[in-house]
């Protein structure tokens, strides 16, 4: 082997040695580094995560403690059902609905409606005989009980309308034939979670009554036009009043200048209607206001709504992050939009008032 030959054996053995060398250490330490460098970023990302549900979980069992109390509960749903047929028999019979009653209890309804499990709805079928004043005051008792109850179906015929002389006509209310179901909700009871129901007994005298019903919310001069306007009773032709005598025009004004023309549209009233955590993220739901039965239109973070960009969602609500549009260049705000109140009653975030969003903001978008 010549000279040449040697040293070109020696420099193809160094850059084999040097690749094995280096493979060596990428497979044993730069590889195993970089893995754990990504864990620990992971581990990071779910610990803030974590405080951003922790920190709203009293919030959270203060709101379900609301629900719960009220809703009726009982260990067993034949208690709690037996309970909530007594309150509507006796409700029956304060309004004068006594004739051919008959009351049943169908069989509890258990539905699994999306993130809903274990709410029970305990249904009565009532079938009774009574004037329309008298349902009238029926119903609106019943929506001012103060636990959870709604009218399912409601049906009314009327009676024997032919039978009744020409004497009546236009006189008392008709009697007629009801039938109608009412039920109401029972919440699961949760593991490890206190559970405030509703107890049925606090109503059982008057004064206790008064003061758990809110009377002035549901006033009996909002229902008159019902009964005045009742489509049941007999039709009496109007009377054929004199004709009224001629009056004297008055002078002739100037014509009045034309009005203003009518405002911008208004831009539609939006109401935050509920927040929710999925897998891919937290969300919140948007509804129009007085569009209740329209479904909800769903935002997660960073999407703008109502003029402004979604940088936080926690139980409360969310958080806005709006520039001001009359100064270009200002710097942008942070306001709070509470669940459950529409786009305008959205507040600009301060520390006095929202310690705890305040905290939050600054662990996303950073001091």
């Amino acid at each position: 082997m010549t000279q040449r030959e040697r040293v070109l054996t020696i420099c193809l053995g160094g850059a084999v040695a040097a690749y094995l060398a280096f493979t060596v250490v990428k497979k044993l330490v730069y590889e195993p580094r970089q893995e754990l460098q990504q864990a620990i970023r992971q581990q990071l990302e779910r610990r803030d995560r974590l405080e951003v549900r922790v920190a709203g979980a009293d919030k959270t069992i203060a709101a379900w403690h609301k629900l719960t109390a009220r809703s009726l509960y009982a260990e067993l749903l034949d208690d709690a059902h037996l309970a909530f047929r007594a309150d509507v028999d006796q409700l029956l019979n304060r309004n004068n609905l006594r004739e051919k009653v008959q009351v049943s209890q169908p069989n509890p309804s258990t539905e699994k409606r999306g993130p809903r499990e274990g709410f029970v709805e305990l249904p009565l079928s009532i079938r009774v005989e009574g004037t329309l004043g008298d349902l009238v005051n029926f119903l609106r008792d019943l929506y001012q009980r103060p636990y959870f109850v709604r009218v399912d179906k409601l049906t009314l015929r009327a009676g024997n309308a032919g039978a009744r002389s020409r004497k009546e006509r236009g006189g008392s209310e008709p009697k007629l034939s009801i039938a109608m179901t009412v039920s109401t909700l029972v919440l699961p009871k949760l593991k490890d979670i206190a559970h405030p129901s509703f107890d049925l007994a606090a109503l059982s005298n008057p004064e206790g009554e008064a003061q758990l019903v809110s009377a002035g919310r549901l006033r009996a001069d909002d229902y008159s036009d019902i009964t005045r306007k009742n489509i049941f009773k007999l039709y009496e032709p109007p009377r054929i009043a004199e004709a009224p005598k001629p009056r004297e025009e008055p002078p002739r004004e100037a014509p009045k200048a034309p009005p203003p023309p009518p405002p911008p549209p208004r831009r539609p009233d939006l109401v935050l209607q509920g927040v929710g955590q999925l897998p891919e993220g937290p969300v919140a739901y948007v509804v129009t206001a007085g569009k209740a039965i329209d479904p909800p239109h769903a935002y997660r973070l960073n999407d703008e709504v109502d003029g402004g960009r979604i940088v936080l969602i926690v139980p409360e609500g969310v958080v806005l992050r709006v520039a001001p549009r009359d100064q270009p260049g200002a710097e942008a705000r942070n306001y709070f939009w509470p669940l459950g109140s529409s786009s305008e009653q959205r507040v600009e975030v301060s520390p006095a008032e929202h310690p705890d969003v305040v905290r939050l903001l600054r662990l996303v978008l950073g001091p």
